[in-house]
This record gives C-alpha cells, sequence and structure tokens, in this order.
C-alpha cells in the first residue's frame, strides 16, 4: 500500500492521460510523481561469498538506506544478485552510492548497486 509503480521503475505503464482517466490510487500516483519518488528499485550485486535473500536490510554510513525484494545465486555471474528499493539517492546513476553494504546473518558484507538487468543478449552487463 506504500508502494507505487514510480518506486518499482513501472511507471510506464501508467495511463495518466487524458486528465480524466480515473482509477483507484491517481491521486497519490501524481503526489508522488510531483514530489519524486522517495525510492527506487535496482540490482544488487553481492561482491563477497554469500546468497542475498528478500528482506535483508541494505545499509550506508551505518544507516538502513533499503530492503532486498529478492536476491539468489546467479550461475551466469558467479555472483548472489538480487533486486532492493533504496532511497533514491542510492540509485545507480547517483553520486554517492558507494559504501553499501547488505546485513546478512549479522555480517556487513559489500554489494554494489546497478541497473537491471544483470545480463542482456547472453552477456554480463555488471
Amino acid at each position: 500500500e506504500t508502494v507505487t509503480p514510480l518506486e518499482s521503475n513501472m511507471g510506464w505503464v501508467l495511463a495518466l492521460e487524458p486528465a480524466d482517466r480515473a482509477f483507484v490510487g491517481r491521486n497519490v500516483v501524481e503526489a508522488r510523481k510531483a514530489e519524486g519518488p522517495r525510492q527506487r528499485l535496482c540490482g544488487v550485486v553481492l561482491e563477497a561469498k554469500g546468497v542475498l535473500r528478500a528482506g535483508q536490510a541494505l545499509v550506508a554510513d551505518g544507516a538502513e538506506i533499503g530492503t532486498l525484494t529478492s536476491g539468489a545465486f546467479s550461475p551466469t555471474l558467479g555472483k548472489g544478485i538480487g533486486l532492493a528499493r533504496v532511497d533514491a539517492a542510492f540509485a545507480p546513476g547517483k553520486a554517492g552510492r558507494e559504501g553499501v553494504a547488505v546485513s546478512i546473518r549479522g555480517k556487513v558484507l559489500p554489494v554494489r548497486l546497478v541497473r537491471p538487468p544483470f545480463v542482456r543478449n547472453g552477456s554480463p552487463r555488471v
């Protein structure tokens, strides 16, 4: 209920035109679009051994900046990968997204935030 399609990189599915088109939640989507999404969905690549899982917290400078929505081991990349909603300031393409880590069973391991997809046309993008 707190996540709009804008935070899930799905804004393209919204039919906001014509302006009189009504749907449940339109006022919330328009307000969030005007202020800018609070979070963004991005890819996460684990830089150490391990497997990412949904619900794990992403941290930077000791503060939680997001949560993994999914995770698995990628045989193609040979690394743990996942998707996460992170604070918009940490989305790929923004400055200051270095130093991000994931908390896995009490250990803090480094991750890299990337734009999905992880593999395109059979070639790794990360």
